[in-house]
C-alpha cells in the first residue's frame, strides 16, 4: 500500500509521467500475494458464508461493488477537453450551396469517372 501512495505522490508532483507510473504499477506484486491481503482475508473470510451459512469450500470474498472501468474514466476526462458538439442539422440546401461554391464541373468518363479524357 505504501508503494501505491509513493507512486501517487510522484505522479501528483510531476516527478514521473503517467506511462512511468503505469509501468511501476504493473511491476507491483498482485494484491492477493501480499501479507496484508492474507491478514485481511483471515479477518473477513469466516468458516461459513455470512449470507446463507454454507460451509462448502472454497469460500471466497466477493466484491459487491465494482469499480468504475478505466474506459469510463477516460471518456469522462477526454470529453471535458472537447468543445461541445453543436447539434446543427445539415439541410439539403446547405449541402447544395457548399457543393456549388466548392465544386468545379468537368467532363468525365461516364463509366469510371476519370476526368482526363483522351
Amino acid at each position: 500500500m505504501d508503494e501505491l501512495l509513493a507512486i501517487k505522490e510522484l505522479l501528483i508532483n510531476d516527478l514521473i509521467s503517467y506511462e512511468q507510473a503505469l509501468r511501476r504499477l504493473w511491476q507491483l506484486p498482485k494484491p492477493w500475494t501480499t501479507k496484508h491481503w492474507e491478514k485481511m482475508r483471515s479477518i473477513h473470510l469466516k468458516d461459513a458464508c455470512e449470507n446463507c451459512g454454507s460451509t462448502t469450500q472454497p469460500l471466497v470474498i466477493q466484491h459487491t461493488v465494482q469499480p468504475t472501468k478505466f474506459k469510463e474514466h477516460y471518456e469522462k476526462i477526454m470529453s471535458s477537453y472537447r468543445p461541445e458538439k453543436e447539434e446543427e442539422e445539415i439541410s439539403e440546401e446547405l449541402v447544395y450551396n457548399y457543393l456549388k461554391e466548392n465544386s468545379e464541373i468537368r467532363n468525365a468518363c461516364p463509366t469510371c469517372g476519370v476526368t482526363t479524357i483522351r
